[in-house]
């Protein structure tokens, strides 16, 4: 049977799932990651679909082992408890802006809008949560269709706000509210590793070509502002630290492609240093 080449934008584990691991994190964050080597063994084994798309990306960086696929399945569950516990409030989950800051203040300075291009990597939901801190107004574009009961489960503890998606990439008045955003000196995030509808270009990712989303670079193009590409990556135990790029700026559509393919070099230069933190879980290749 051929993968599901949609992704859904959904969450594994279901609402007992996340209310068991929501209920751990009050006990502590080791009991936690103790279970979670159970249920990543879980998925290795038992639910094998649900991680073909992770064992195809490490076939193509020549690691598509048992042993690699249950690391990258347990880095996985680690970045979800983790986020939990930061979006909960806990003070032991850290999560510094590197670089990014500075780049943007300088960008937002002039008045010019800033598109963040992220991508699921580490706690990439840890770096949106934290774009309230510019003071501006905010537009977050991507595809969300949570199951309502997941989402209840974690509401609860929940003490930072979740970003709240204005709209997905074929949304046509999403994206005019997120042009107006920008064009009044704001900050909006997409994501550029996951194609969900509208415009996309065939781009080489780690050796293979792949839809790369184009909207995102047409709509700074057309509000005239700043793309840049950030990750959010897990240093090391408790840490994470967002990451930045070299500032583009798209002019048109030809400079779409540019873009798009310097956002493939910039996340593969990333993964070269930490492979198991990029999260893809359906087929992602032609």
């Amino acid at each position: 049977m051929k993968m599901d080449r949609k992704w859904r934008g959904k969450s594994y584990g279901g609402k007992f799932g996340t209310s068991c691991f929501a209920t751990l994190l009050r006990i502590g964050m080791f009991p936690a990651y103790i279970l979670l080597i159970f249920v990543a063994a879980f998925f290795v084994l038992r639910r094998r679909k649900a991680l073909e798309g992770s064992a195809k990306y490490l076939e193509l960086k020549r690691r598509a082992i048992f042993p690699e696929i249950f690391k990258l399945a347990y880095s996985f569950g680690i970045c979800m408890l983790d986020k939990t516990a930061y979006m909960s409030g806990s003070k032991k989950i850290k999560c510094e802006d590197g670089n990014v800051r500075n780049t943007a203040l300088k960008i937002l300075a002039k008045n010019n809008g800033v598109l963040f291009l992220t991508a699921h990597v580490g706690g990439w939901e840890m770096a949106g949560s934290k774009l309230t801190e510019y003071k501006r107004e905010t537009a977050a574009i991507g595809e969300l269709e949570e199951d309502s009961e997941v989402e209840s489960a974690i509401k609860p503890s929940r003490k930072i706000p979740k970003m709240k998606m204005s709209s997905n990439p074929s949304d046509t008045l999403g994206l005019v509210e997120a042009f107006g955003v920008l064009r009044r000196g704001g900050v909006a995030a997409a994501h550029g590793d996951r194609y969900a509808g509208g415009r996309f270009a065939k781009i080489n990712f780690l050796g293979k070509p792949a839809k790369m989303p184009l909207s995102p670079y047409i709509l700074a193009a057309k509000a005239k502002c700043a793309v840049i590409p950030v990750v959010c990556l897990r240093k090391k135990l408790f840490f994470y630290e967002v990451e930045a790029g070299d500032p583009m700026y798209p002019k048109n559509t030809a400079d779409a492609e540019k873009g798009a393919e310097m956002f493939a070099k910039f996340l593969e230069e990333k993964l070269d240093k930490y492979p198991y933190q990029w999260f893809n879980f359906y087929d992602y290749w032609d």
